[in-house]
């Protein structure tokens, strides 16, 4: 789960890259600047960057270049995920799936796939699959 979130970060990141600072922190999280990325990441988010508030999620619930924080971590999916960011829907789907930060919820997480897999992200319609055979 980990390398394609990673692989899905860096893939998003050159692809959508939105403006100077998300293309600043991609570049440093790339190198493994973590801090570097945090800041850029964090400026990109206030300006509505849904991708940036993504990768805030992954890098607190990663703990990478920060202390593990998941409520931090499910704040910056819910933020990415109402922006229309399908990955952090997706995430969301997964926290809520296993309890991870939270009480475990499969219809909540079902409601997040859909909305993942609405939004075009294929993790989140496997997702899906899987979670309603539940």
């Amino acid at each position: 789960m980990v390398k394609i979130l990673k692989i899905i970060l860096l893939v998003v990141g050159v692809c959508l890259a939105k403006d100077q600072d998300y293309q600043k922190g991609v570049k440093a999280y790339g190198k493994g600047e973590y801090q570097e990325a945090l800041q850029h990441f964090e400026k990109s988010c206030k300006q509505n960057n849904p991708t940036a508030c993504f990768n805030l999620g992954v890098m607190y619930e990663y703990a990478e270049g920060v202390e593990k924080n998941q409520p931090k971590a499910i704040k910056f999916y819910q933020q990415a995920c109402k922006q229309g960011e399908g990955a952090g829907c997706a995430s969301l789907g997964v926290i809520y799936e296993y309890g991870m930060g939270v009480k475990k919820d499969i219809q909540q997480a079902q409601k997040f796939f859909q909305k993942a897999c609405d939004l075009g992200n294929q993790e989140g319609c496997s997702y899906l699959k899987s979670a309603l055979k539940h």
